[in-house]
């Protein structure tokens, strides 16, 4: 049966549930006969064909017989129409890649950003810890009232020159000073005045030894000890005197203007050795502090 005519007999009897087979069973081809010779005939049906095709009624007639739009495609026509998809479904596929790709680097970038600034931030804050633990630790070793050197900062300085002194075998010279009649300063003009006039004394000692490798800290109270490297007991007892004038000149009045304040110094020089410990050199100037202040006070004494 002719293809048209079966979709026509179909579309008329809507008989459901019949479909095309694909492919038939049986194929000829048929054609538009007219009688032979008869042109004008033919070319009024070769016309009408094109028109009809050309409008769309064709088409429209045959979609009318199945509900359905009819499409007929050649082999060829499939074959290109898949080698388009192809083409399509790879530029798709390589435009997808690379967005992703981009993607990538662009996160990368902004990833590598990102732990470049955490780095940097890192290490400020590292080097903010740093400064502020050195500065901790300066402090730790300061004395809060007078700026000088603490007990602490002594002791632990004392023992790092003591073991440079022995290897080196040079001398080390201690000199301990101690404010004389202090209590009864603070008694009389009251614990301000004596706060001030530690800070005073104090900057008189730092001026005196400021020196590299001197030092002068505050042992306690109102008691002060100075530290001089390579220094034998006759030239620290020259830099002790330089103290006692100094401090002497302050005129700073004691026992309601009856007295000035003044200092007493011991001083003690050693060459260390092995067997011999820093305690020695203290115990040592500390004796010749105390009979200094059993000598009259104001004065310097060498411990022999």
């Amino acid at each position: 049966m002719d293809r048209w005519i079966g979709e026509y007999e179909l579309a008329n009897s809507k008989v459901p549930d019949i479909k095309i087979v694909v492919p038939p069973i049986e194929t000829h081809y048929s054609a538009i006969a007219v009688r032979k010779g008869d042109t004008e005939t033919l070319a009024l049906i070769n016309s009408g064909l094109k028109a009809i095709t050309e409008d769309g009624t064709f088409d429209r007639i045959m979609e009318q017989w199945q509900g359905k739009q009819v499409i007929y495609l050649t082999k060829d026509y499939l074959q290109f129409f898949y080698l388009q998809f192809a083409v399509f479904f790879l530029v798709f596929v390589a435009l997808i890649s690379i967005y992703f790709v981009r993607k990538y680097r662009n996160l990368n970038k902004k990833l590598e950003l990102i732990v470049k600034e955490r780095t940097e931030e890192l290490r400020r804050t590292n080097e903010m810890l740093k400064s502020a633990n050195l500065k901790l630790g300066r402090m730790s070793m300061l004395d809060g009232l007078t700026s000088i050197e603490n007990r602490r900062a002594f002791d632990a300085a004392i023992k790092q020159v003591w073991e440079s002194s022995t290897k080196e075998e040079k001398p080390l010279a201690l000199i301990m000073i101690d404010i004389d009649y202090f209590k009864i300063f603070n008694d009389t003009y009251g614990h301000l005045s004596g706060d001030q006039t530690l800070k005073r004394i104090a900057e008189v000692i730092q001026k005196v030894v400021n020196k590299p490798g001197n030092l002068a800290a505050r042992y306690g109270g109102e008691e002060f000890a100075v530290m001089l490297l390579d220094t034998v007991a006759e030239e620290a007892a020259v830099v002790a005197e330089e103290i006692r004038r100094r401090i002497e000149e302050l005129g700073i009045e004691n026992m309601e203007g009856k007295s000035i304040i003044t200092v007493s110094l011991g001083v003690a020089s050693v060459v260390p050795v092995r067997g011999m410990e820093p305690d020695e050199l203290i115990e040592a100037a500390d004796k010749a502090l105390y009979k200094a202040k059993e000598s009259g006070r104001n004065r310097v004494v060498v411990w022999e």
